[in-house]
């Protein structure tokens, strides 16, 4: 953001506890963590519903839940309870969380798995020839 300083102002109120030229210095790494987070998250979007689309919903799904409950979730509790880590290590982690998905939509993506998935079944085959009658 070109101004930081206009915008962040109007989450100051005077007297507040907390200073203006901290919540910019703060607010400019989370603006800069939030871009790249919703680069990446515009990827993820465009990848798993590709994915999707194309019938592999059971890897979006399992990877999806892998990633959130095997990562993201253990790290959040990790940094908040073990570390003590503030708001910007926390979006840290979740910025990488998001980075990870990117990782493995587009792997799955490019090793063409995707492919050879057959989404709907094959029509009944139709008699040509009249059965036997006896």
């Amino acid at each position: 953001m070109a101004f930081p300083t206009v915008y962040f102002q109007l989450f100051v109120a005077p007297g507040s506890i907390f200073a203006l030229d901290e919540v910019v210095s703060l607010g400019r790494w989370l603006l800069i963590m939030m871009a790249i987070w919703g680069g990446v998250d515009v990827g993820n979007l465009v990848l798993s519903g590709a994915l999707k689309g194309a019938g592999d919903t059971r890897f979006v799904m399992i990877y999806s839940v892998i990633a959130a409950w095997g990562f993201m979730v253990p790290g959040v509790l990790l940094i908040t309870f073990v570390l003590h880590g503030g708001i910007l290590l926390l979006w840290a982690w979740v910025m990488t969380y998001i980075m990870v998905l990117a990782v493995g939509y587009i792997y799955r993506f490019w090793t063409g798995k995707w492919k050879s998935i057959q989404v709907l079944e094959a029509p009944p085959s139709i008699l040509t020839t009249a059965p036997p009658v006896s």
